[in-house]
Formats: C-alpha cells, structure tokens, sequence
C-alpha cells in the first residue's frame, strides 16, 4: 500500500471527502462474488448500475477510514482482512424499504464461511461505548445486548431488519473557531487567543497520551499472552537463549524496522549468528526480527578493547575458568607475529589514533606495521582463547616481546590458570627473548646459590618451558637441504642426504604419468624454483613414510632405466623414513596405534617415544649442513632448535604424566602451526574476546 500524502482516488462513499488516508479495492467478484455483493450493497457509488462487476472492482475504491480498527492489518499487501466490510463514518442513504431488506439482506454474514470472531473484549462493551466507538446507533435495551454471547451478537447485528433502525452518525471534527464565528485565531481577543493556544496544545497533548494508551494496551495484551500459562508450559522446554529470542520476537515482529528495540543480549545472539555466517544471518533477517549488521558494528565499537594488558578480557576469562577442573586449568602460551598493511586513522570514540606503534603499556609516533598476537591453548581439555595484542614497527623487539610475555604469563597465573610452556616459531626475537629469560633463571639460582635443576624459565616462581614449533623447524631444515648436503649418523653409519635425491626419484615416479605411486608429489614439491617455501604441508608430504619407504625399495633395484635410483639415495630414504618418525610422534592425538605408525599415538608411561626420542636427539646433534659453494660445514640454527625441541617434548611429558597425573598427552596440541593460528586470532578476536566482555559488561 501507498503511504505518502499524495491525494489518492477519490473514496466512493457519498459525502466523503478524504484524500490522504489509503484506498482498498472492492472484493474480487470473480473469487468473492457473494461479499462483493454485500459491499456493493451497503455503499451503492455513484452511477454503480451503469458499470459491471469488474469495472466497479477496477474503478471504485474506498478509503480506510470507513473499517473498523480490527479488519485493518498494517504492513500487508491489501492492508484489510479478507472478510472485511466498510461499517464506519457512512452516510445515510435513504432508500425504499423493499430495496433496504435487499440491502440488509445482502450484509447478512455467513459466520461458518469466513470464520469471523467478536473480539473477547467487545462482549462486555455496553451499548453507548459501541456507539460511541463505531458511531453507530443501536436499537434495543442495553441490557440485552450485553447478555447476548459474541456470536449471538454478531448474527444479530446482521440480520434483516429495519433500515430506520440503523442510523449512521457522522463524526465531525471539532471547530472552537468556527462556534465562535471566526476562521482565524488573530481574530479573537487576546485572552480568548491565549485560552485557545492552550486549549490546542492539551488536545495535541491529549492525542498523544491516546497513542500512548493504545500502546500500552497492546503490551499488556502482549505481557498477558507471555504470562498465561499455556505459554509457560511451551518455555518451559527450552534453554534461555530460545526464550529470550521467543520473547525478542514477540516485542518486535510486528514493528516497524526503525521502530525495533533489542536487548543487549538480543545482539550478542545475533552477533554470534553473524560471526557463524554473514550470508545466513542475512537469510534469517528475512525471516525474523534481527538487528542490522550496522547496529552490531556500532555495538562492537563501544567495547574498550586496547592492545597490551586488557583487565575486562582476564575478568571474563576468570569467570569462565572458576568452574573448570584442575586438570582443564593446565594451558599453554603460544605467540607469533605477522605483517600488516599501514594504515592509520583517528577513533573518535576513544579519541586516540589507531595505526602507530603500541604496546598497551607505551606508545610511540612510528607506523606499525607488525602484530604481536598472543593465545591460551589447553593442554587436557581443548580450548583456546586469545589474551593479548599489540601493535610494532618492525618485527617486536626482544626486549619487548620479554616483557609482554613475562605480563601475560602473570596475569594468566593470577586468574588461577596453570601455564607448563610456551611455543613460538624461531625468529630472532623469539630465539633472543626466551634465551634471557633461560639467563636471567640461572642467575636468579646463583644468586640464592641453588643448583639450577630447570629445563625452562621462572616467571613467579612457575617454570614454563620453552617450546619451537617443530612444523616451521622441519620447513627450515628443508629449506637448506635444497642448497646443501647434510650430513648425519644414524645406527652408528655415517650417511648424507642431499635433495637432488628427491629431484631424481620425483622424475622417475613421473615417467609413467598412468603408473604413478606418489600421484600427491608434484612438481610444487620438489622443483626448488617451483617450491611455496613457506607452505609447511608442502615440506611436510615430502618427508613422509610413502617417499622414504617407496625410495628405499627402489634403491635396492638393479635397473638399466634412465632415472635408475643407486644405492646412495638409501641415506636420503634413511633420513626421510627418520624425519617421518619424528614427526609422527610429535604430532599426535590419537589414543590407539595406528597401523604401521607406532608413533602416531598418544604419549603414555608405558609408549616407547620416549626411547625413540632419546635416539632421535643424538641423531639431530649429528647433523651438519655442508655448503658445496663455500666448501665448509655450516651453522644451522634449525638443528640445534629441533634437538631442543625433542628435549622439551621429553620433559614436559614427564612433568605431564608423573606429576600432574595425566593418563596420556597429546603432543599436537603443543606444535600446531602458528601461522594458521594468527589467522585464527584474527579472525576470533573481533568474536569470542568480544562477545565475552559484552556479557561481562552486562552483568555488571
């Protein structure tokens, strides 16, 4: 329907001289004929007899005053109920009195049909507030009339009878000035002027408190409805955030989209289904009554989130940890950083500038273009949340990243959660920051002239151990291996592996494009021009048991073809059937064996990894990266960090399993790859960090 205040069709009841309010069809005679009928009865437009049913359906249009307020349905495409008849503000059309029984007659209503039903509220109005409400007179005692039953009523009102018993009044407006004789107020004196202004703005007060009225009406309707006790029953099998939807449908339904008024857990739902997934969330806001995406934005926008220390994240951490058992307690700390555009722009809402370099504790004038991110993962029970962020130009500072680590452990020490370790990848800081840390531990047991007995560092007298993730380690021994031979003793024999190896078998497996057996090894892998060196899947498919074992098998082979593989490349199968090994037992989470991988399960008392590591770190210390160019032995820091790895993974499983009584651990949870993790941060902080602050500002 059209709402603007363009003069509309002219209605056709006699007399009626609206222009703004909207305009309604008669009933379709082809699908309506017999209300049709009774429309066209009771109105009787001008000239109707000359015009046939469709033309009077195409022509005629009457406007929505005439209707009572329980037929009109805003917002919908007629705008009427179906069974609908014009009642209201109608002129009294004087007729003879076989055409007024044909009227009457013809306004008889068939109940059954169109399952019409009185208002519970209008069977206990007497006669002179029907009358006052319709505007219509009504013959008959009032006593009668409140006695008779809704649908008794109703077949009465609709029954033949006579024309002269129903007589119409039209409701006229009010005119003060027109009963004084004038047509302007400046025409009044100035005390009938002053009395008039006020008379005027009580009315339009009075009209306001009307709506108001009405409004409130429809909410008690509303709080009854949510008070009875069938719907009670229906909430009672539901969880709380189903009756908080229930109940934010309810208030906002039927309004208007700029009328709607949400709670402020009625957005953090919504924020949740739209984290999920923008495209449902867009499907469910055709269906129910959600909050627009830009209110969500602006409600994010009013959270204080600042890098550095945040005191509302740990709050709402240690709410959530306050009923978790001791062993779901026991976390790990990882950290990582990755590069960001520049891009600098001024927050009004907290009226700083957003883009420069900030630590949370200290700020600076430079550009950052680097993120410091840092993540709680548990080690017993599987969760993660991120704590901390900040901002750096340039890669992070040792001497910064020290000290953010050593807030963030004390913080998550305070809030009751136990941290075992930390894991990072090997950059330069990384490296420089846990090495003073490991320092400034040894100094602090020769200054109380104790023996230092620690693996790891103290940060309030909890040692944490320092984990590499082992995933980038085997990446950068890959990376060298593609340039140089490296040189290792495994079984007391001294081998060298070198990656043209792998260039050889590759091309052999790829000489029958049909017969392939490594068909996942492709020129990505091995091609050192063609390799994503910074892809961790790519060098880790490599160095699997497939390559080492089908190597090994062909190296044995005496065979005259171009791409024969001779018994040299057993050192390089040795090494990858060797690294294949190691990984799998450092990245495990399965509770049974599997077939053929007797590492890839858990760590218990009993599992022979820690036999296999203790062998696996003397052939690591072995190993030395010989550069063909510079025709030396070179320093690699990838070799001594994965023999530091292995110790770590030593250690910590022993702590795990004797003091803190696990029944097994799952090493994956300490090397998942951190890259991965950054995006996961990324991605989780604008959700799970924020929702749980809106929750704890809430309750507060």
């Amino acid at each position: 329907m059209d709402f603007s205040l363009s003069p509309k069709r002219k209605c056709c009841v006699h007399n009626c001289k609206d222009q703004f309010l909207p305009r309604h069809r008669f009933p379709n005679p082809k699908h309506y004929s017999e209300l049709f009928k009774r429309w066209l009865m009771i109105l009787r437009p001008r000239n109707y007899i000359n015009y046939t049913d469709f033309e009077i359906y195409n022509t005629f249009r009457v406007c929505e005053r005439h209707f009572e307020a329980h037929n009109i349905i805003a917002g919908s495409r007629r705008g009427l109920k179906y069974t609908a008849i014009p009642t209201l503000y109608l002129e009294e059309i004087p007729c003879s009195s076989k055409q007024a029984d044909e009227i009457l007659s013809c306004s008889q209503l068939n109940v059954e049909q169109f399952n019409l039903q009185v208002p519970e509220d209008e069977s206990h109005k007497s006669k002179q507030e029907m009358e006052a409400e319709y505007g219509i007179e009504i013959s008959g005692s009032s006593e009668q009339f409140n006695q008779e039953a809704p649908e008794d009523t109703l077949n009465k009102r609709t029954q033949p009878m006579e024309v002269n018993s129903v007589r119409v009044i039209k409701k006229r407006r009010l005119s003060l000035l027109k009963d004084v004789g004038v047509t302007r107020s400046s025409q009044l004196d100035p005390r009938a002027n002053l009395l008039y202004k006020k008379l005027t703005t009580w009315s339009v007060k009075m009209a306001r408190m009307a709506r108001k009225i009405t409004s409130y009406k429809i909410r008690l309707q509303k709080a009854q409805l949510c008070n009875s006790e069938g719907f009670q029953k229906i909430m009672s099998q539901v969880n709380n955030y189903t009756h908080q939807f229930i109940l934010s449908q309810i208030r906002n339904q039927e309004r208007a989209l700029k009328c709607r008024r949400y709670t402020l857990e009625d957005k953090i739902l919504a924020l949740s289904l739209y984290k999920a997934s923008g495209k449902g969330y867009r499907l469910l806001s055709k269906i129910f009554a959600l909050p627009h995406p830009r209110t969500l934005s602006k409600l994010l926008q009013k959270i204080p989130l600042q890098p550095g220390i945040n005191e509302i994240i740990f709050k709402s951490l240690q709410e959530n940890i306050r009923g978790m058992k001791k062993d779901d307690k026991i976390c790990i700390l990882m950290f990582d950083e990755m590069s960001i555009d520049v891009n600098v722009y001024y927050n009004r809402h907290n009226d700083i500038i957003v883009g420069i370099e900030d630590f949370g504790h200290k700020r600076s004038s430079k550009l950052a273009d680097h993120v410091n991110l840092f993540m709680l993962r548990g080690l017993h029970r599987q969760w993660r949340q991120p704590v901390s962020f900040t901002f750096s130009s340039g890669p992070v500072t040792s001497e910064n990243l020290k000290y953010q680590l050593t807030e963030v452990i004390k913080n998550c020490l305070e809030i009751g959660l136990d941290v075992v370790a930390t894991v990072c990848d090997q950059g330069a800081s990384n490296q420089a920051a846990i090495n003073s840390l490991i320092k400034d531990t040894r100094e602090h047991f020769l200054r109380e002239g104790q023996e230092n007995r620690l693996f790891g560092f103290l940060v309030n007298n909890q040692e944490i151990v320092p984990f590499y993730d082992v995933p980038h380690l085997l990446k950068g021994i890959r990376n060298n291996l593609l340039n140089k031979d490296l040189h290792f003793v495994m079984n007391n024999k001294k081998g060298i592996a070198s990656w043209k190896h792998i260039v050889k078998f590759h091309n052999l497996d790829s000489s029958e494009p049909t017969l392939r057996l490594c068909s996942k090894l492709t020129d990505e892998h091995v091609v050192p021009e063609k390799i994503k060196k910074m892809k961790v899947s790519y060098c880790t498919q490599v160095f699997s048991y497939t390559v080492g074992s089908l190597m090994m098998r062909l190296s044995k082979w005496d065979t005259n073809d171009e791409f024969n593989l001779g018994s040299e490349v057993r050192d390089k199968a040795d090494l990858i059937l060797f690294l294949d090994q190691l990984f799998d037992s450092l990245n495990n989470q399965a509770l049974r064996q599997h077939p053929g991988k007797v590492y890839r399960s858990c760590v218990t008392i009993n599992s022979p990894h820690s036999a296999f590591w203790s062998n696996a770190v003397k052939v690591v210390e072995s190993m030395q990266f010989f550069c063909n160019k510079r025709q030396k032995f070179v320093y690699n820091p990838s070799l001594k960090n994965l023999a530091h790895a292995i110790r770590a993974f030593m250690y910590i499983c022993k702590i795990l399993l004797e003091n803190k009584k696990f029944a097994f651990v799952a090493t994956r949870a300490l090397i998942k790859t951190l890259l991965k993790i950054c995006l996961v941060i990324l991605e989780v902080i604008i959700t799970e960090i924020l929702i749980q602050m809106l929750l704890i500002l809430w309750h507060q």
